[in-house]
């Protein structure tokens, strides 16, 4: 009896961490409008590089938040770690599908269980991850 209301309980604390996440993806969903309308739709750039749009674990958006990134680190990010370069790179993977292994890579980095030599390696993995999501959910149809 006690182990069933514990499990209740995860799969409660679960669904509110859905339901949150979800918020906070509508939220930023609604900010990156409001700043294409500041910009008068045009694309945020930085020191003459367009950022990376964020990346909510989308499949249909993995191929081209990579691309985004390279093109940002080749202009801006030469001479730069590596770890600090897949860690500004991460911080553009928010919300969605996304959030549970954002957490395992950074509990694997605090951890010193890094699994990544270049910015080139960690990119791959995201394509290679949010693109098997996709075949999967596919599959489930």
């Amino acid at each position: 009896m006690r182990m069933a209301k514990e499990e209740e309980a995860q799969k409660k604390k679960i669904e509110e961490k859905k339901e949150i996440a979800r918020k906070q993806q509508e939220q930023l969903v609604a900010i990156q409008a409001q700043l294409q309308v500041l910009t008068g739709g045009g694309v945020v750039e930085a020191q003459g590089a367009r950022l990376p749009q964020v990346f909510n674990g989308t499949s249909s958006r993995v191929s081209s938040f990579v691309e985004e990134c390279k093109a940002y680190i080749g202009k801006n990010m030469k001479g730069v770690e590596a770890e600090e370069q897949i860690l500004w790179a991460l911080s553009y993977v928010q919300g969605g599908l996304t959030d549970m292994w954002k957490e395992k890579v950074l509990e694997e980095l605090n951890k010193g269980l890094w699994e990544y030599r270049t910015v080139e390696e960690f990119l791959k993995e995201i394509k290679k991850k949010f693109r098997r999501k996709e075949k999967k959910e596919k599959e489930k149809v």
